[in-house]
């Protein structure tokens, strides 16, 4: 009897000590792979802490508290928002007056979702049609004051780097460049104006933006994951190591191709579930890459020019004969050539240079 007894307490130990250096060894092996990991990518030139994805903004320009305390209103207003459009579009206003946007939540690690869905509806059910009626209506100062809105929030949402923030921003900004394309060439646009679109306009810069957001998720949302999970069990240390090694790999490929050729569909292997928080995060991959930042790019580059027409018209009381004499303007990124400009009598009309990618909405200014 003690004879089994002994020879199972020496069993018991030679398999303690077995798993004991398998987990040293483990131990090692994941500190080595993740240092390495994390050389090539501070090599990348990627931020690096949240101070650096986040920086310090003023907080009397913050547009943050007003869009919060608008979408919740908005959204718990009930069925008939009828009353609360009138105020909902003056704070809305305000906010676009403001430099600087935080809805990044720290304690909550995240964007609060109430405030995103109630800015995605606000925009969709207040500001748009408002500025369909006053375009109707021939209300000019009432249609451009409603598009202004429109386009600082699409520019103001992409200042918190993430995903979600990115995705609703290019929804928005979609839908303000169609109207605002639609509304050049029947309303009459002053400088004023003109100028307080531009500024919305010049702040949103797809190519940069999809690679903020994939910096911003690794420093804000999968960091935290990471520390979460494992806590102060130890013995998952060498897990956690190997899953942010192999996020990294994958989001130094997927940084690649959005640094070279960010309008091409982003390709993301399928992660093994021993990964937890790669696998839910580079879902997310996907939807920065892609035709819609080709397509943002030129509506961006169409819109900056023709602002920058209608603000040359508004003070010389004609467009240029060429866009040379704007100065400097933005080119087509695919093919390195400038946008079509033609004059049409007193008007002009701004088009895609001749190219592979050259099919796409005109922009006529009025007469």
């Amino acid at each position: 009897m003690k004879g089994c007894l002994a020879k199972t307490l020496v069993s018991g130990a030679l398999a303690l000590a077995v798993l004991a250096g398998a987990w040293i060894v483990l131990e090692r092996r994941s500190t080595s792979v993740l240092e390495e990991a994390r050389a090539r990518w501070d090599a990348s030139g990627a931020p690096q802490g949240a101070n650096q994805v986040l920086p310090p903004i003023d907080a009397a320009q913050d547009a943050g508290p007003i869009y919060t305390q608008v979408a919740r209103s908005w959204a718990s207003a009930g069925a008939d928002k009828s009353a609360h459009e009138a105020q909902v579009r003056e704070r809305m206003h305000a906010a676009a007056q403001l430099s600087a946007c935080r809805l990044w939540r720290a304690d909550m690690r995240d964007l609060d979702a109430q405030t995103i869905a109630g800015l995605a509806a606000l925009t969709q059910d207040c500001l748009l049609p408002a500025a369909d009626r006053a375009q109707a209506a021939g209300d000019a100062d009432g249609a451009w004051t409603a598009i202004e809105s429109v386009l600082a929030l699409a520019a103001h949402l992409r200042e918190d780097p993430l995903v979600a923030s990115l995705v609703l921003s290019r929804v928005i900004a979609a839908q303000g460049f169609e109207k605002l394309r639609a509304f050049l060439g029947v309303l009459p646009l002053d400088a004023a104006h003109a100028r307080q679109l531009l500024a919305s306009v010049q702040r949103l810069h797809p190519e940069f933006d999809v690679l903020r957001a994939l910096d911003g998720e690794r420093v804000l949302v999968a960091e935290p994951a990471w520390e979460s999970l494992v806590g102060e069990r130890a013995l998952l240390a060498p897990w956690r190591r190997l899953d942010e090694k192999q996020y990294l790999e994958l989001a130094e490929l997927a940084r690649e191709q959005l640094a070279s050729k960010p309008w091409e569909p982003l390709a993301v292997p399928e992660v093994p579930e021993i990964y937890p928080v790669t696998r839910v995060m580079s879902a997310g991959f996907a939807k920065l890459g892609g035709a819609w930042v080709l397509e943002e790019r030129h509506a961006r580059d169409l819109a900056e020019i023709a602002l920058r027409l209608a603000i040359a018209r508004a003070e010389s009381g004609r467009y240029p004969d060429e866009l040379a004499e704007l100065g400097a303007h933005p080119i087509e990124p695919v093919s390195r050539r400038g946008y079509s400009y033609t004059r049409d009598g007193a008007g002009c009309t701004l088009a895609l240079p001749e190219g592979p990618h050259s099919a796409g909405t005109t922009w006529s200014l009025p007469r």
